[in-house]
């Protein structure tokens, strides 16, 4: 991610590279490797997307399972 950068930037201290645009799936082992692999490549954050047609019991359970941790 960051390496695309490079040629227009010294360096990225005092920066995050977001990411997201997915939801959590059922598979959270698969969705920690994804992670795992955007932490590699530089990410710092990510975001997950939670549809906004979802009713606001299902945006609740979503942010109370809290962020997958490696």
């Amino acid at each position: 991610m960051g390496i695309a950068l490079l040629p227009y930037r010294p360096g990225f201290d005092g920066y995050d590279i977001v990411t997201g645009g997915r939801t959590r799936g059922e598979d959270w082992d698969g969705d920690l490797d994804i992670i795992g692999r955007l932490d590699e490549a530089g990410a710092t954050w990510w975001v997950e997307y939670i549809r906004a047609e979802e009713d606001l019991a299902a945006h609740r359970e979503k942010v109370a399972r809290g962020p997958l941790r490696r």
